[in-house]
């Protein structure tokens, strides 16, 4: 049957595309606070609606999401900057959104900012005990222990060559077929477990350390625009010689604020990618539209991640725990074709619309011969969102538009404005979906953005403070050259791994002899390695080891500036 897909591209009706207007991206992510967490948002955030003050602020961070949030506490904890942060959304909303994976690559970066933060979010949620591969009417195809991605010590996985070479799964069994160089039982693994947590409860637990550390978020501040200075701008009390290096940051309410360092973490809309980066790269539709929602209350959690498949049906799926109470959550993959694909539809449905449309999906899979298991969370969902995966095409050279070759000269092809003009250009920074719209499918995509942050703040702290600790921009063009090396080539690396793991999931559901083959694959790979090989990249890289091991090869280590008083 190839009807599945309609059930994702029918036509929103008012209510839906009302709402769907009102949300913002963090609306659809984010917590919303309490009265009482409100009430100390409005006194201490939102608190700045004049025109932006003559100093310009050290940092500005565009974007009030995970990604967005970590950065400014890692910032705070390894840099001393507070940051001010700028979010579209008129605040954090709770018990809204879908929720997502945390891997041990992404839980590293929050335990380097505080023990205590990772293990609030580790406690959030819930660990996965097992991944198993299966189809649709629940005939088991392979599974894997989760915490073998945790002590991976395959010789051939090194900081060096994470993400970057590493070959992924194809249609050649990897050789060998000896395991002994995969973490045995007996061997003490990584203390951190894969898990799944809702956006929303990450997102208060991230609001919750900001507020304890007094960084400003302002809410009601959506980016339309990023300016960069000339002359004196008005700035009396900037040298000459920092003039071009100030960034303007306009909101949609009229304000602005001027800034040193822009952070871009607005998303994979991001408007500030849009001031700074080259337009020939724009998002496009993937041909995958997602349903993806949370159910309560399912009688039968599953005691890990799941990842069915069905010929019958054509799409592919995956439903993994968020809590042990039950809760869950579960994602259907269609293959829509563009002119099906209304993005005017996607978004967070209301709950009239979201419970209509899982039934109907509940309907024609129980048609299909789907297990009753894989049933139960559509029938059980509290709240659904609709969404079509888009990524850069083709993918920016750059993430960082500013002096990264550390001279004036206004010819880098970084140094150059959408609109042509070549010039020297204030220090702008993308990161998290901003620079890399991710795809879902090895559940990298926002442990990406968080590594993004975690190697950020690194670089900043070993290249630009001095001896006595305080920041200096002297060496910002070294650090903002060294984020692209590190980070660019590993970014990409995991978006071709979760493109080809999507592929080969909807591949096994497009055809039978396909998918005996497929599964053929998945049995051997995870016999001889204990899980697929095309997940090891992303979970056991360490950004902190990555960064100390760059540093320690550059070719000219840059020494620590000397303070002022020391000349």
């Amino acid at each position: 049957k190839d009807d599945g897909p309609s059930l994702l591209s029918t036509t929103t009706n008012a209510e839906h595309r009302t709402q769907t207007k009102r949300m913002s991206s963090l609306e659809t992510d984010s917590p919303s606070p309490s009265p009482t967490r409100q009430e100390c948002v409005n006194t201490r955030y939102d608190d700045q609606e004049e025109e932006d003050p003559a100093e310009p602020a050290q940092a500005v961070i565009c974007g009030a999401g995970i990604v967005g949030l970590v950065l400014a506490l890692a910032l705070h904890e390894h840099v001393g900057i507070k940051a001010e942060v700028y979010e579209a959304a008129p605040k954090f909303a709770e018990d809204v959104g879908a929720a997502m994976g945390m891997y041990p690559n992404g839980l590293r970066v929050l335990r380097d900012i505080d023990p205590s933060l990772c293990d609030a979010v580790r406690a959030a949620g819930c660990p996965y005990l097992f991944r198993r591969w299966e189809r649709h009417d629940g005939t088991e195809v392979a599974v894997a222990t989760e915490n073998v991605l945790s002590k991976c010590n395959d010789s051939s996985i090194s900081p060096s060559s994470l993400g970057l070479g590493l070959p992924v799964m194809d249609d050649t069994i990897v050789s060998s077929g000896d395991s002994s160089s995969r973490g045995s039982d007996d061997e003490e693994g990584d203390e951190f477990c894969s898990m799944g947590i809702m956006r929303w409860r990450f997102q208060r637990i991230l609001q919750d350390a900001a507020m304890s550390r007094d960084i400003p978020i302002h809410f009601n501040k959506r980016t339309v625009s990023v300016d960069f200075i000339n002359g004196d701008g008005g700035l009396e009390s900037v040298s000459s010689d920092d003039i071009d290096q100030i960034v303007t940051v306009r909101f949609e309410d009229g304000t602005s604020r001027r800034t040193r360092l822009l952070f871009g973490a607005d998303g994979s809309k991001s408007t500030v990618r849009r001031s700074v980066a080259d337009p020939k790269s724009r998002l496009e539709y993937s041909g995958v539209t997602c349903l993806m929602g949370i159910a309560s209350n399912v009688s039968r959690p599953p005691r890990g991640i799941y990842f069915p498949s069905s010929t019958t049906t054509k799409c592919h799926a995956v439903f993994f725990p968020t809590r042990e109470d039950g809760e869950q959550c579960f994602q259907f993959h269609f293959p829509v074709p563009a002119e099906k694909a209304d993005e005017g539809n996607w978004g967070t449905l209301s709950e009239k619309v979201g419970r209509e449309e899982c039934r109907e999906l509940a309907n024609k899979l129980r048609e299909d011969g789907w297990d009753e298991k894989y049933l139960q969370p559509l029938a059980e969902v509290k709240r659904a969102v609709r969404i079509g995966f888009c990524t850069l095409v083709p993918n920016l050279e750059h993430w960082v538009y500013g002096e990264t070759n550390g001279n004036h000269d206004g010819e880098n092809a970084n140094n150059k404005r959408p609109d042509g003009n070549n010039r020297r250009r204030g220090h702008v920074v993308l990161l998290g979906d901003a620079a890399h719209p991710p795809l879902p499918y090895i559940g990298q995509g926002a442990q990406i953005g968080l590594e993004d942050a975690g190697v950020l703040a690194l670089l900043l702290k070993n290249l630009c403070l001095d001896a006595s600790g305080v920041f200096r921009m002297q060496n910002f063009s070294r650090a903002a050259k060294v984020y692209e090396k590190m980070r660019i080539p590993r970014a990409y690396a995991m978006l071709d791994n979760s493109a080809f793991m999507g592929r080969m999931q909807q591949k096994r559901a497009d055809n039978e002899r396909h998918n005996e083959v497929k599964e053929e694959l998945i049995r051997r790979q995870v016999f001889f390695h204990e899980n697929l090989p095309v997940y090891f990249p992303g979970v056991q890289y360490d950004y902190r080891e990555d960064v100390e091991r760059v540093l320690a090869t550059e070719a000219s280590v840059v020494l620590p500036m000397l303070t002022e008083e020391q000349g």
